[in-house]
């Protein structure tokens, strides 16, 4: 996979669980964009992306494994990301699907669940909120009446020579997908480019 976001990486612990294997799922075929093409991606069908609340996740994390019968730990590995400390990706049995991850967002102690793409090996997945690259301050204006618009929030991140970089972050209440609006953002066609914010291990490194 050509994986040219070269724009975060900070490690950080994470716990890994998986069971069988990893295939496309019956959903739109997920894609982002690099460069202004697409970048198509395979859905892993027993794994999943959580964050947990609070300064010990990795404590509640492996509390919750005591409580589900269903997960398995497989191994720890180094994860890429803003800010992951409290990340982890987790694999079950059964298929995932958005009702299962719309359950798990509802469980008090996570604050975030995704879908995982690739495969046990690399694993990758995304936070809640993405980034959106701008080279003209006026687009300002554009983006600030998307982020009201869908009752998101922005955060400057850096500012570069020829752009500004910002997160936009998609609050759980939304009902909407940061992987989806990062699309959906970068096909307005008013920004240099909108990227999920991808986590991932050491093995995309």
């Amino acid at each position: 996979m050509n994986m040219s976001l070269n724009y975060f990486k900070l490690a950080a612990l994470t716990a890994v669980i998986a069971l069988v294997s990893c295939s496309k799922l019956d959903i739109n075929d997920p894609y982002y964009y690099v460069e202004g093409e697409k970048v198509y991606l395979d859905v892993c069908k027993d794994m999943v992306f959580l964050e947990f609340k609070g300064d010990e996740g990795y404590e509640t994390f492996m509390e919750y494994l005591k409580e589900d019968p269903f997960l398995e730990p497989w191994s720890y590995d180094g994860l890429y990301g803003h800010q992951v400390s409290q990340s982890f990706f987790v694999f079950r049995k059964g298929s995932i699907s958005r009702a299962r991850i719309n359950a798990l967002k509802k469980r008090e102690e996570i604050t975030h669940a995704a879908y995982v793409f690739g495969d046990h090996d690399r694993p990758l997945s995304y936070r809640n909120k993405f980034i959106v690259s701008i080279s003209d301050p006026a687009d300002y204006i554009f983006l600030h009446g998307l982020v009201d618009k869908f009752g998101f929030e922005l955060k400057f991140w850096h500012k570069y020579t020829n752009s500004i970089e910002n997160f936009v972050v998609v609050p759980e209440d939304t009902g909407k997908d940061a992987f989806d609006m990062a699309n959906y953002f970068h096909e307005t066609g008013k920004f240099r480019y909108s990227s999920p914010d991808f986590v991932f291990t050491r093995a995309f490194d």
